[in-house]
């Protein structure tokens, strides 16, 4: 083999170990709602980083069980602010690595023929003989807000007999396509996604009925070390990863606020 061929070679071997060296693969856990989205931002953040990154979708509440037992997760985008709190309290995150990536609207929707072309607000008032489906509001962040909502119009306790309690958002959104619900309070991130039966009614429920949806992201104390967990976090607050999750439906913080 001639100098220079093997000149070259030791060059390549250098460049691949300082690749491997740089190049780190986050485990992302994120909340089925927003798993779409982060599926769309992993292709963005991929094609322009060194770093890998590997999605783990499932409820906040079941994937905040897996980290507090140790589960190899390094990111965590949770559907709520709670949990990644309790995180906090925990000593499970690094300190100060909490910050809110997504507000998510409500929005009353319907495929029901007989709702089209009508109020969606006001049939929901009159829905005495008509299922409504929305989030639990024990378990999901979307239920909590829909149940203020429903309050605040003073129509909760009227509509006890019609609810349909989907687990999460999703299967709220479940029961109103399928018409097992006439109307369903559901994530308007969904409508967006596309895929569903033609609407007979939408409304977006104002914001300033519920507490605002935010949606926080934490670095889990596992990754302390992990350079593509802080590279990742970092892009989710860009501009560009702002632009993708605006465009998937949801709203934005305006600014990162410092945290306690």
């Amino acid at each position: 083999m001639s100098r220079f061929l093997q000149w070259i070679l030791s060059i390549l071997v250098m460049v691949l170990a300082s690749f491997s060296a740089v190049a780190d693969t986050v485990t992302v856990a994120v909340a089925s709602n927003f798993a779409e989205t982060a599926e769309r931002l992993v292709r963005v953040f991929e094609s322009s980083s060194a770093h890998r990154v590997r999605l783990i979708r499932g409820s906040s509440g079941r994937l905040y069980a897996q980290i507090i037992n140790g589960a190899p997760i390094d990111v965590f985008l949770s559907a709520d602010v709670e949990r990644p709190r309790q995180l906090e309290r925990r000593s499970l995150v690094q300190q100060g690595s909490r910050f809110t990536y997504a507000i998510g609207e409500l929005v009353i929707w319907s495929r029901d023929p007989e709702l089209d072309g009508k109020d969606c607000l006001t049939r929901l008032r009159q829905a005495s003989r008509k299922k409504v489906a929305i989030a639990n509001p024990l378990l999901a962040p979307y239920g909590a807000a829909a149940k203020e909502f429903l309050q605040q119009e003073s129509i909760w306790e009227d509509l006890q007999p019609n609810l349909v309690f989907g687990e999460n958002i999703a299967q709220a959104m479940q029961f109103t396509a399928t018409g097992n619900a006439s109307i369903g309070l559901v994530a308007r991130s969904q409508i967006v996604l596309g895929g569903l039966p033609a609407t007979s009614c939408m409304l977006p429920v104002p914001t300033g009925t519920h507490a605002p949806i935010k949606q926080d992201a934490v670095i889990t104390r596992r990754a302390i070390n992990n350079n593509a967990a802080t590279a990742f976090t970092k892009f989710i607050r860009s501009e560009e990863s702002r632009e993708v999750i605006r465009q998937f439906g949801y709203l934005l913080p305006e600014i990162v606020e410092e945290r306690p």
